[in-house]
């Protein structure tokens, strides 16, 4: 019994870093030192899921067949569904990001264009035809 508790014990503790990620990627803002945090959850959650995997892999059975299979499963489903929002989440925000980019690049291109003449040449992008 004691494996078993050990072993539901490690799938709850994958739950809370699960959890936690998700708060993490749903952050409005992102700074070095949330991003350092995301990094450490991932380690986190990949550790965990490292040692449920020797430990299932130790009991060598299905999970399906094992006696807490009914208190293991919707741990299991809500760590999965979990998964699934924060991935959902991220390329959301990616997707973002990369509009964000965009736009700037644009931005910077149209003031290099239409930008005084320094010291710096410059290659004009646009040309006005009056001139």
């Amino acid at each position: 019994m004691a494996q078993a508790s050990e072993h539901l014990d490690l799938y709850e503790r994958l739950l809370l870093v699960s959890g936690q990620l998700l708060e993490w990627a749903e952050a409005t803002e992102w700074d070095d030192q949330v991003l350092a945090k995301g990094s450490a959850l991932q380690r986190e959650w990949n550790e965990l899921q490292e040692m449920i995997r020797a430990k299932e892999e130790k009991l060598g059975i299905q999970l399906s067949q094992l006696p807490y299979a009914d208190e293991l499963r919707p741990i299991a489903e809500r760590i999965a569904k979990m998964q699934e929002v924060t991935a959902s989440v991220l390329q959301e925000r990616m997707s973002m990001l990369g509009k964000s980019m965009k736009g700037l690049q644009q931005t910077k291109t149209v003031l290099n264009a239409y930008a005084e003449p320094e010291e710096a040449v410059h290659t004009a992008y646009f040309f006005d035809e009056k001139k």
